[in-house]
């Protein structure tokens, strides 16, 4: 490879006028689609023999040159010679462009089609997943994209190659496409050597290589992480929004609410066996100890709704004693819910379909009540006088006691003589007080004050709202020193309930033809921002003020056998809080209200939020798809998008231009080019192998000869004066 082109400056820039120069830089201007005379007849293109050289130029393309051969063999072809015919160096047609496009077709669709899959989320069956299939899928899309890639880059550097001057290193790239190592090899660092490249050009050429190269390692994997669909992938397979011919406040009112229009069933909670448990310890608001209970016992072919409940200790310090504030709050999905679920699994549409599915979830965005419930001692040392006129203390919104309760004397003077006495089973009996309802004298709180009285005393007794006028001064002038075994007291706890009504997810899940309604304890953020508090109408209410209240709530306390619960984590705070839940979860099929969701006809006359209770339906199936995101899928997604990108662009480039060709596709054409080549007289010895970065920087180009044929070229070649070389003219042979 002896000729030498022309010096960097000469073959990027406007060369000197010349004769010689204007000859070597003429391009396809001047001779487009002439054929030189001197070449032989045979060599002359006919019609026939163009088609059959662009076919064989489309087979280059796609690298399926073994059909030419094949057919060679089959047919009597013309196609067959001894000797390599004269081929198509560059082409400038749109049509041949758009023919050669057609190898970008299946890896660009695949690309989008993965893309596709990931953006809408797509649902592919609950059990199937074809994964073994799908990865001989991915690897045929890896080898597609990976062809594509390497047709752009040789067209890159094929361009520079005919138009001005290359690095010598940038020819292996060619070569090593595939190969991510040759990021770190002389070959690519000499692109930053080369001082002919400046610019647009040089900008190009850096960025473009190690993307180029980057995307062909990377292609790969990608595909096979968006091709391969994830389990637990979700699908909504049904979302409606019903309406109520009543606002949500009629159905579920929140305004001094009648409890004695309601009964409450305090015999409920015991035997309710479907609940979620767990329990906190703070002090001063920082986490302490965690415990965490479930029970799995549910009642089969009947809708279970789970109770869940959170109990909350909290450790005030730095009052002199310390003081405990139990908190509890308690959550239940309505009655209604489970006429909603029913009615869904009616249809059969979606009954039989659900039932058949092992991996769904069926949720409504309805109201249910959650409670929470702060116990607490409000008086201290109460046995003396001056104790008992003190006001009691208040556990407040922020989380501070306030001495705003009326004194425990006006509590005991207001107090019914009704107690329930049951016997103990040790020479005891435990009596309950009624309890004495205030409403929250806290600003603008919708929260009641329930404060509750109990006692253990001598003696076996069982009565039910039994009269009983003295017990109480006696207790309080019982000796608390005592040595008696049974001591005498009067133990009095205060509770701040707070009731609300919030719209959220209620979800069933089915399992081994057992249906469980749940939801979650305590409502999300967003839930409880649009929580409507409830005032009860407590204090004018008989059933709030039995002592039925107080030994109902005592016995899941203490005395707890719900399920498999252990008692000792339950507390007078989350018994009450269960109860009150309980009872208001009994709505609206307590209320006896004549409602009903509009129908088709009567939501044509138009919906208005604060007057139409709004329900929401949705049934979710589980299984795989392409809807699970992670930081492996968004990369991948990165991948392709870019891949796409720069495939499109360069698709639009040769439709555009109609530039195409399939020179130089293979590493050995190179080396054929370069056997009819002059040998270099300025790189030293190179024949065994190149340790110069110099060398690979040095600026190569192709160029015909006078003799018509095409030689591989360096810039700084000594014979340049005699060399005669020109570019390239475009829709011709060599």
């Amino acid at each position: 490879m002896a000729h030498k082109i022309v010096s960097d400056h000469e073959m990027t820039k406007s060369p000197p006028q010349t004769s010689y120069t204007s000859l070597l830089n003429s391009d396809s201007n001047g001779d487009e689609g002439r054929e030189h005379t001197n070449q032989n007849a045979r060599d002359v293109a006919t019609p026939s023999k163009r088609d059959h050289a662009k076919l064989r130029d489309l087979l280059r393309l796609f690298r399926v040159q073994l059909i030419e051969t094949i057919l060679n063999k089959v047919i009597a072809s013309s196609w067959r010679a001894g000797t390599e015919k004269r081929k198509y160096a560059m082409h400038r047609n749109r049509k041949i462009a758009a023919s050669y496009s057609l190898l970008h077709l299946v890896p660009v669709a695949g690309a989008v089609t993965l893309l596709c899959l990931q953006w809408t989320s797509y649902w592919v069956s609950p059990l199937r997943d074809d994964a073994a299939t799908l990865q001989f899928a991915a690897k045929f899309h890896e080898s597609a994209m990976q062809s594509s890639i390497v047709e752009i880059l040789l067209c890159l550097i094929r361009m520079e190659l005919v138009e001005n001057v290359v690095p010598f290193g940038a020819l292996s790239g060619a070569i090593q496409a595939t190969q991510l190592s040759y990021l770190w090899y002389l070959d690519y660092f000499s692109v930053w050597q080369f001082k002919s490249f400046r610019g647009r050009r040089k900008a190009i050429f850096v960025v473009a290589l190690p993307v180029l190269i980057g995307l062909t390692a990377l292609v790969g994997p990608s595909s096979a992480v968006l091709m391969i669909p994830r389990s637990g992938s979700p699908y909504t397979a049904l979302d409606m929004t019903k309406y109520a011919n009543i606002s949500a406040e009629i159905l579920f009112p929140s305004r001094d609410l009648p409890v004695d229009m309601f009964p409450i069933d305090f015999s409920q909670i015991n035997t309710t066996l479907t609940y979620s448990y767990r329990y906190d310890q703070y002090r001063n608001r920082n986490p302490g100890t965690h415990l965490r209970v479930i029970s799995n016992v549910l009642n089969p072919n009947t809708y279970n709704r789970l109770l869940a409940t959170s109990r909350t200790q909290i450790v005030s310090l730095g009052m002199g004693d310390h003081d405990i504030i139990d908190m509890g709050t308690s959550t239940i999905p309505t009655t209604s819910s489970s006429l909603e679920f029913a009615s869904l699994l009616a249809q059969s549409r979606y009954g039989d379909r659900l039932l058949g599915q092992r991996n769904f979830t069926t949720s409504i965005t309805t109201a249910r009540p959650i409670v929470q419930v702060l116990c607490w001692v409000p008086w201290t040392d109460y046995r003396n006088d001056v104790a008992l006129d003190r006001s009691g203390r208040l556990w407040t919104d922020n989380d501070t006691f306030s001495d705003i309760l009326p004194g425990l004397r006006t509590m005991i003077n207001n107090m019914s003589d009704v107690v329930d006495l049951r016997a103990t089973g040790h020479n005891s009996s435990n009596v309950s007080f009624s309890p004495i309802w205030l409403p929250s004298p806290e600003p603008r709180s919708k929260s009641s004050i329930a404060v509750l009285f109990r006692s253990q005393i001598d003696g076996q007794f069982d009565a039910k709202e039994g009269v009983r006028p003295d017990l109480v001064q006696a207790l309080l002038d019982a000796d608390i020193n005592s040595t008696v075994s049974i001591q005498k007291y009067l133990e009095v706890t205060a509770c701040k309930i707070s009731p609300y009504w919030i719209t959220g997810e209620v979800r069933l899940i089915i399992r081994d033809h057992t249906y469980l309604i749940t939801a979650d304890a305590a409502g999300s953020d967003s839930e409880r921002s649009q929580a409507r508090a409830i005032s009860l109408d407590a204090i004018s209410a008989k059933t709030l003020h039995a002592p039925a209240l107080t030994l109902a709530i005592d016995d899941l306390a203490y005395r707890s056998n719900v399920g498999e619960l252990d008692s000792v984590i339950w507390s007078q705070a989350s018994a009450f809080a269960a109860t009150i839940a309980m009872w208001l979860s009994g709505m609206p099929g307590r209320s006896g209200l004549d409602w009903h969701y509009l129908d088709a006809e009567e939501m044509d006359k138009g919906i208005n939020a604060s007057d139409n209770m709004s329900t929401r339906c949705v049934v979710t199936f589980y299984g795989f798809g392409y809807g699970t995101r992670s930081t492996s899928i968004y990369l991948s997604m990165a991948v392709l998008s870019l891949y796409c990108l720069v495939t499109v662009i360069y698709v639009f480039y040769t439709w555009i231009t109609g530039t195409a060709s399939t020179a130089w596709n293979y590493g050995i054409e190179l080396v054929a080019l370069a056997l009819q080549s002059r040998k270099p007289d300025h790189l030293g010895h190179t024949g065994v192998g190149i340790n110069s970065i110099r060398t690979y920087a040095e600026g190569v180009g192709v160029r015909v000869n006078k003799d018509n044929e095409l030689e591989l070229a360096f810039a700084h070649d000594r014979d340049f004066e005699t060399s005669g070389l020109r570019k390239l003219t475009r829709n011709k042979e060599y």
